[in-house]
């Protein structure tokens, strides 16, 4: 259940959130490191796309604008960010739309996108390397909107099953969507190409039929 003042709009309770960076590049204090972010191995770099496209492809499917994103320490500091990597979502731009009612369903759409980085670890190699640094964040989301702390593990549950169904759904958007963050493409040119890899498959299956 959320809790909030009748005389909040969801636009002021959104900021609350604001521009959110899912960040992976915790990996127990490991990725956040610029020094050691020199000696990450190509194994474990593909991981660190997989979980951030996870959370890339489920914000784009779920319509939350992205900003930004960075796979390694170096590419955050690049971008002013002070070695603190992850993909940028602007909630606060979903919430300046939305009025009260829809804020739960909003909160629903944060959770999903926090949990797709874990969800699709998950899908690949059973088990999620960098999932701590999203737990904490969403259970901080929770809080500030009043979730009883009891259901935070049933709702962390709800949404990695939503987020892992959507990945399953379009995996093939997901297998582009990892290749081209791998290969550094902006997030103008991401979006590009899971348009161009939607059309093309649906350009398919209107051909077999």
């Amino acid at each position: 259940m959320i809790h909030l003042a009748p005389s909040i709009p969801a636009v002021t309770t959104f900021a609350i959130l604001a521009l959110v960076t899912f960040d992976t590049l915790g990996w127990d204090n490991r990725g956040l490191s610029l020094f050691l972010d020199i000696f990450t191995s190509s194994e474990e770099r593909l991981r660190i796309t997989r979980h951030e496209a996870g959370h890339f492809l489920v914000a784009y499917l779920l319509h939350i604008p992205i900003d930004n994103y960075a796979l390694s320490a170096w590419a955050a500091l690049r971008q002013g960010k002070n070695g603190l990597g992850g993909v940028q979502c602007n909630f606060a731009t979903v919430g300046a739309t939305s009025n009260r009612q829809e804020l739960p369903l909003l909160l629903d759409r944060f959770a999903t996108v926090c949990m797709a980085g874990m969800a699709a670890e998950e899908l690949w190699y059973e088990t999620a390397a960098g999932e701590r640094n999203d737990l904490v964040q969403l259970a901080e989301a929770y809080q500030q909107f009043g979730v009883n702390p009891g259901n935070l593990g049933l709702k962390e549950r709800w949404a990695k099953i939503q987020a892992k169904t959507l990945i399953e759904q379009h995996i093939n958007l997901y297998e582009c969507l990892v290749k081209v963050m791998a290969e550094g493409a902006s997030v103008a040119d991401c979006i590009t190409a899971i348009e161009k890899e939607r059309d093309d498959k649906s350009r398919s299956l209107i051909a077999m039929d």
